[in-house]
């Protein structure tokens, strides 16, 4: 779990970081991009938000019971983690396959101009 979630997230939140660093370096003291900046800003706050919301109930949890398992395998609670927990876990990962596009719709500036537009 180690290798297929907290590296990824921490590769991911230094990237992200060293972006928004660069971002908010650029045109420093222009008005127009105060703007600009802000909704890319906030988009990589949505993306990390998902990417934790999403993954994070499941992997944490998940390194914690294989540990467990490690110890005692039949353990009645990680018997009843596989048996009732692990599903609904896999179910709030599969949001992100939902929520991540309507991320990026919705942050898009041909989504705001429509509904904007049709706002009237």
């Amino acid at each position: 779990e180690v290798m297929v979630f907290a590296i990824p997230v921490l590769i991911l939140l230094i990237c992200y970081f060293l972006t928004s660093k660069k971002l908010l370096e650029m045109g420093k003291g222009k008005e127009s991009m105060r703007l600009m900046k802000k909704k890319v800003l906030m988009t990589i706050g949505g993306i990390l938000t998902v990417l934790l919301f999403c993954f994070a109930p499941y992997h944490v949890p998940e390194l914690y019971f294989r540990a467990k398992v490690l110890l005692d395998p039949s353990s009645p609670v990680t018997v009843f983690y596989r048996c009732n927990v692990e599903f609904y876990t896999w179910v709030v990962t599969s949001f992100s396959a939902f929520l991540n596009p309507l991320l990026y719709i919705f942050r898009s500036q041909n989504f705001q101009w429509r509904a904007h537009c049709c706002a009237v």
